[in-house]
């Protein structure tokens, strides 16, 4: 268990980081997914600092399981012709050099190279 002392260092090295965010470029990403399991895009979107959003659907190439439907509210018939991921990441315009903010970053960035992956887009670590 953390001290007194260790959780106060952990709270002050969290606001000096969030303030270093907070000065620099930086968007928001959040993906909607088919499932949990070897899962592929169905939505993205991204809010830039600047107030900017762009916001998808994406037609994924596996189905939308059931569970995934209840929590998004989107469903196969709906996603049948929208983008594809590709088409979305060129379209949402990522700026490369601005810092990218992502809630559950281990999942959603595995989902959007399994989106890309599904389409043959060769991908760098």
């Amino acid at each position: 268990m953390k001290t007194n002392e260790q959780v106060l260092a952990d709270r002050d090295t969290a606001i000096i980081e969030a303030r270093m965010v907070m000065m620099t470029n930086y968007f928001v990403l959040d993906t909607g997914t088919t499932g949990l399991n070897n899962a592929q895009m169905c939505q993205m979107a991204r809010l830039a600092k600047d107030g900017k959003s762009f916001s998808s659907l994406v037609k994924p190439t596996i189905p939308i399981e059931a569970g995934a439907m209840a929590v998004y509210k989107i469903t196969n018939e709906m996603v049948a012709d929208a983008p594809n991921a590709v088409e979305v990441m060129e379209a949402a315009s990522v700026n490369r050099s601005a810092i990218m903010v992502i809630y559950n970053a281990p999942f959603d960035t595995k989902v959007i190279r399994q989106s890309l992956s599904a389409l043959n887009v060769e991908q760098t670590e």
